[in-house]
């Protein structure tokens, strides 16, 4: 029997300056090297999950920053000056809090040009006025809808896809498969809940019945306990909004009940589980995979595509957390390269009128709508499918 493998990161040795804490937040530099005028360069900052609950997602990121400066500066940096970039960037624990105090302290204190992260800071909502208002251009893996607004967020640059355009296509999915009677599961961060929400909505609005509790989920316990009582409520699906603490806990009750109830999900990545624990549930691929219109019919040949383009032998877990890095950095470049300069307004303006196509997609800004990508970029398979290219499988023990 096979078993989707736990999303990791292999480990990467890098050889970078790290300078001693300061800004309340260490800081660590990236070496710049590359056919580019390393005597002058364009900061990018980000801040990243490197330890605590996130830390997966976070170093995948990382790597996929780095392989975006290395090819950038390896193809004669930005600028008709050829400016090298130079990355700095920051651990936030995997906490709002510290996540707060660097994204302040990249912009504020060492004025990067550019800006990165999943911006944790805003799950808390008393963050998200002086985050809005930074001033630096910034690509975003957070989809909180406000993040989306350009007029609470004029120089942020979703790459990623909202949760409302991921819930929209859940309903659609739902109502195709003829799954009128659905009961909501969500983790408990403001993300899921705005999932949650936009499905109910939509759900209501498509003639779908949502049950009238949604179940909080991030424990083993509170996964049994709740699909012990959304059972009792004979829903004939489950849709799941999970910010990565909550499918993996809800498939192992799901088994342990000997229940086929089908599963929708939106989710960051793969859970633990044996093929037969997977049975029946689709994922949106929004944070594992984002495809143009439908999942490819050889997901092998589209990991081995961005392996290419990377110039990676090969990459654990989901192939989204690296692709995501290396996004944000090419747009960055490809902006201040295409106006010959780098201050916010002019990469702002860059971007909102030229289509940037991504490993993951076409990203679309506007100067009204930040959408990142769209709906149309989304796509739903099985899980088990998803193995094929997108996680890596091993026999079960």
């Amino acid at each position: 029997m096979v078993g989707l493998v736990a999303v990791a990161v292999a480990a990467t040795v890098l050889t970078a300056c790290h300078t001693a804490p300061r800004l309340g937040v260490s800081t660590t530099v990236y070496p710049v090297e590359g056919h580019c005028d390393t005597s002058a360069v364009v900061e990018v900052g980000a801040s990243l999950p490197l330890s605590g609950s996130d830390s997966v997602a976070g170093r995948a990121q990382l790597l996929g920053l780095e392989l975006g400066v290395n090819a950038v500066n390896a193809s004669g940096g930005v600028l008709t000056a050829h400016r090298c970039l130079e990355l700095l960037y920051k651990d936030d624990r995997s906490d709002p809090a510290v996540d707060n105090q660097a994204l302040v302290d990249l912009v504020n204190q060492e004025k990067v040009s550019f800006l990165a992260g999943p911006f944790l800071a805003l799950e808390n909502p008393a963050n998200r006025d002086h985050i809005g208002a930074l001033g630096t251009a910034a690509p975003s893996y957070s989809s909180l809808a406000v993040t989306f607004k350009p007029s609470k967020f004029p120089f942020t640059f979703p790459i990623t896809s909202s949760m409302g355009n991921q819930a929209s296509l859940l309903v659609a999915t739902a109502k195709r498969q003829h799954l009128d009677r659905v009961a909501l599961v969500r983790s408990n961060s403001e993300t899921a809940a705005e999932g949650a929400n936009a499905f109910r909505n939509d759900a209501r609005a498509a003639g779908l019945t949502v049950t009238a509790t949604s179940y909080v989920v991030d424990s083993k316990a509170a996964a049994r306990s709740a699909w012990t009582d959304l059972a009792a409520g004979h829903p004939s699906a489950v849709v799941v909004f999970d910010t990565g603490s909550t499918l993996a806990p809800l498939l192992k009750a799901r088994r342990g009940a000997g229940s086929i109830l089908p599963v929708l999900a939106s989710a960051p990545g793969a859970p633990v589980q044996p093929g037969a624990a997977v049975n029946g549930v689709q994922v949106i691929v929004s944070k594992s995979l984002v495809v143009a219109r439908h999942v490819p019919v050889s997901l092998e040949s589209f990991r081995a595509r961005v392996l290419r383009t990377l110039h990676q032998a090969q990459l654990a877990g989901p192939i989204t957390p690296y692709a995501q890095g290396y996004d944000a950095l090419r747009l960055f470049a490809s902006a201040a390269s295409g106006v010959n300069a780098y201050d916010s307004g002019s990469v702002r303006t860059f971007i909102e009128n030229a289509n940037f196509e991504g490993l993951l997609g076409t990203y679309d800004y506007t100067s009204s709508d930040h959408e990142g990508l769209a709906a149309s970029q989304l796509a739903v398979a099985p899980l088990d499918s998803l193995s094929n290219g997108l996680f890596v499988m091993a026999d079960s023990k």
